[in-house]
């Protein structure tokens, strides 16, 4: 018989009758079934083979299955615990040793869990139960470390659940949906785990502790899913089958199975019972938003003030002051400034001597989220009159930080604005130098002009001599004096540029030598060490002067102070470690410079067009799709029609695209149109990047009869809400200027054939109806507006939407 082994899967070498075997192919000792039958060693290698695929539950299945016939079983108890915890075993490519990882972890310890009890107590041999404990401890540890790392994050109200990437490694469907509904809830100043872009900081890094925090902290989950596979997929299973098995604990859970593309009766067996959402119908977000909004309002008011606690720093009071001061600096993480003012102000009523209100106030004023983070100040902040307040009240060590913070922003600040001044004049130097240089240049060439003068007046002088030999005569004479006299002039011009060439050749010198020598890492650690020091940092001042590399040329002075002799010799230990660092970050210096010179080039230029945003008739550039005939996307150009105070209306210059109003016959309504769906789906994904994504506005679209045109069609349509949209006659009639409904059509456009006539003009789709319910509004080549058959597939679509200038980066 072949046993396999449990953390590779390798075939288990054992003797009849050994307890425990040796894996041929990871060399890992395994403990051995007790089997007298092929058909029994089937059903273990089987639920293994679960376990080792991730497929926990199955694996849990048919562990509980063997012990339904046997409940002595030692094995298929251990192999429950390991697949009730998640364990995978990972080779370790140090050492080569299998290392288990945990992915489902649990708040019990497995050293308390019933399986592994009844595992040690039913194992057949001492060696046997010794190797279960070993094994356990290890993962005793692991559960431990997840646990610690789990307790220090926020709670979340929403988890999302898909799958991320199809079997070719690419970006499903799912994914897009569902950063759609990221986007919609965190708006909405919901908190929510969303794995693309929770755990995007933490490459590098076990994911289990945080997906456990937040697995046990939502109110909600939502799992979202195109295809029935994918929500059986493994990773997918494995988040959806432990919430709900938390859901069956706490019924103020909801999960929401949330599919498209499929039919509900393809959902999970375990999820089919639930009431699910289909997102392919209109209202689908409103729905869902108000379900969730319902789920956590009744969760919170079922919680104590101060249930879900805030992490990372802790405010000092009491009773209702405790409970205000948690939901401020939960206020302050999530950047709602002025909402965390009011909560600091409310405890101050209550406690007016209450320091950490003071500093939560402090915090709203400098828009700053963390208390660390008010070192990273522009500008000292001892000023502030809540300030003032916090050390009158604070305790020492709270003191001590803030002045800490101070005096480092002032020392930065400091060394900054010596190194601004020391650029300031290597530049000046440089100008210098390059424009000495230049005029140099310019001298020199008007020197060869001159030098190829005077030879060929010399030229024309001795050709006069020969002349003269030949036939003498006054002329000749006269013209030869005329020509020395020439010759006489030119060499006092050259004989000037000459000397005018050495002095700027001196000038040049004496430019180079005004040129600083850009300081080096070690001069600027001297430097900065200084500022340190005269600043009374004196740690900080040590961490520089140690990276000097002959601690023995600091100045007298400093050498005799004791404390930072005493502070310098602590970290020489560590000195190579830390110079080797600075050696590597000085070789990066110009590659970082240039990043931050492209940087600020570019927050000028998205100021400029922000700028130009706010201008109703400018064009600007946002997203890209096809233009030419060479399907490479450009930037599409539009019209500012409209502009507030947060947002500005945006409708494209040129008809990018040539498609059918409504795909089907039926009466012609925006709300049902297949254009609208197109928009708002495939060619919203397609044209903007993410950021841009954020930034494009959910519109509410007004489709009344006042939209359409007077005396035709007046359908009263659904208001809807749409990120992308056409105009309607209403609103062209009052946001377009005459020259402005005039339309061309792109290169790409006319290539799918729109109907263009007076050279590229083209005519484009309203969201307004026509006549008849079967035919649709559109602007004519001279701005007129008429009618045409709703799936005509010849006019061109001009799409409008809202952009959201506090979103835009």
């Amino acid at each position: 018989m072949v046993i396999k082994c449990k953390m590779c899967g390798g075939d288990v070498r054992f003797n009849p009758g050994d307890t425990i075997g040796i894996c041929d192919h990871c060399g890992c000792s395994s403990t051995i079934p007790r089997v007298d039958e092929e058909q029994k060693l089937n059903r273990y290698n089987r639920a293994n083979h679960f376990r080792r695929q991730n497929e926990f539950d199955k694996a849990i299945a048919a562990y509980e299955r063997i012990l339904e016939e046997d409940d002595t079983d030692a094995e298929a108890h251990w192999g429950a615990v390991l697949s009730r915890y998640g364990i995978e075993y990972v080779e370790d490519p140090g050492s080569g040793r299998r290392i288990p990882t945990c992915h489902r972890v649990q708040v019990a310890s497995i050293l308390a869990d019933g399986d592994y009890l009844a595992a040690i107590r039913n194992a057949p041999d001492a060696q046997s139960r010794a190797l279960y404990e070993e094994q356990a401890k290890e993962i005793a540890e692991i559960q431990k470390r997840i646990l610690q790392i789990s307790q220090n994050e926020k709670p979340y109200d929403v988890f999302i659940c898909y799958k991320e990437a199809d079997e070719n490694g690419n970006r499903t469907k799912d994914s897009t949906i569902a950063q759609e509904i990221y986007y919609e809830l965190t708006e909405q100043g919901y908190k929510v785990f969303f794995s693309r872009i929770t755990l995007e900081d933490k490459l590098g890094q076990e994911y289990e502790p945080y997906i456990f925090a937040a697995l046990n902290s939502a109110r909600v989950m939502l799992v979202i899913g195109t295809k029935p596979e994918y929500f059986e997929s493994v990773w997918v299973k494995n988040e959806w089958s432990r919430y709900l098995a938390l859901v069956k604990e706490d019924r103020k859970r909801l999960l929401i199975p949330c599919y498209r593309d499929m039919d509900a009766y393809e959902l999970p067996e375990e999820l089919g019972n639930l009431q699910s959402q289909d997102m392919s119908r209109i209202g689908f977000i409103q729905d869902l938003i108000r379900g969730i909004r319902k789920t956590i309002d009744a969760g919170k008011s079922m919680e104590e003030p101060g249930a879900r606690e805030a992490g990372g720093f802790t405010p000092t009071g009491g009773g209702n002051i405790q409970a205000l001061l948690e939901r401020a600096y939960l206020s302050l993480e999530d950047e709602e400034f002025d909402k965390a003012d009011e909560l600091c102000e409310a405890a101050l009523n209550l406690d007016a001597r209450n320091a950490s209100a003071y500093l939560g106030k402090l915090m709203a004023d400098l828009k700053v989220t963390h208390p660390e983070k008010l070192e990273q100040e522009e500008e000292p902040f001892d000023s502030n009159p809540q300030y003032k307040k916090v050390m009158r009240f604070a305790d020492e060590e709270l003191k001590a930080a803030l002045q800490e913070y101070n005096e480092t922003i002032r020392a930065r600040n400091n060394s900054a604005r010596e190194a601004e001044q020391a650029d300031r004049e290597f530049a000046e130097a440089i100008r210098a130098y390059c424009t000495a240089d230049q005029v140099i240049q310019s001298e020199t060439q008007k020197m060869q002009k001159i030098s190829q003068a005077i030879g060929d007046t010399k030229a024309k002088l001795e050709r006069l001599d020969m002349e003269l030999s030949q036939a003498g005569g006054l002329f000749s004479l006269s013209r030869r004096k005329e020509l020395e006299q020439k010759i006489d002039r030119q060499t006092r011009r050259l004989d000037d540029l000459k000397q005018k060439q050495a002095d700027i050749q001196s000038a040049i010198r004496d430019a180079y030598a005004r040129i600083p020598k850009k300081p080096d890492w070690q001069e600027k650690a001297y430097r900065t060490a200084g500022i340190y020091y005269e600043n009374h940092l004196i740690k900080k001042a040590a961490a520089e002067y140690v990276l000097i590399a002959d601690y023995r040329d600091v100045p007298e002075i400093i050498r005799n102070d004791t404390r930072l002799e005493e502070a310098v010799n602590a970290l020489l230990p560590a000195r190579g470690e830390m110079v080797a660092q600075e050696v590597k970050k000085s070789g990066e210096l110009f590659r970082q410079a240039e990043q931050e010179a492209n940087v600020i080039v570019g927050l000028h230029k998205t100021q400029d067009w922000i700028q130009r945003l706010t201008t109703v008739g400018n064009v600007v550039e946002f997203g890209s799709y096809y233009r030419d005939n060479n399907r490479d996307k450009d930037p599409i150009e539009w019209i500012v029609i409209a502009a507030s105070e947060n947002s500005v209306q945006l409708v494209a210059r040129y008809g990018i695209e040539t498609r059918r109003f409504q795909g089907d016959w039926c009466t012609a309504e925006w709300e049902k149109s297949s254009l609208r769906q197109w928009l708002n789906e495939e060619w919203f994904q397609d044209v903007f990047s993410d950021e841009e994504q954020k930034a494009v506005e959910i519109t509410t679209v007004d489709n009344g009869p006042d939209q359409g045109v007077p005396g035709w069609h007046g359908v009263n349509g659904v208001t809807t809400q749409d990120r992308v949209f056409l105009l309607s006659f209403a609103e062209v009639s009052r946001l377009l200027a005459a020259e402005e409904k005039i339309c061309r059509a792109t290169e790409y456009a006319k290539g799918r054939g729109a109907f263009v006539r007076r050279g590229d003009l083209g005519i484009w789709w309203l969201r307004s109806p026509g006549r008849n319910g079967n035919n649709e509004a559109y602007i004519n080549t001279d701005g007129t507006c008429h009618e045409y058959d709703a799936m005509n597939a010849g006019v061109m679509v001009r799409p409008s939407i809202r952009i959201r200038l506090d979103r835009l980066k």
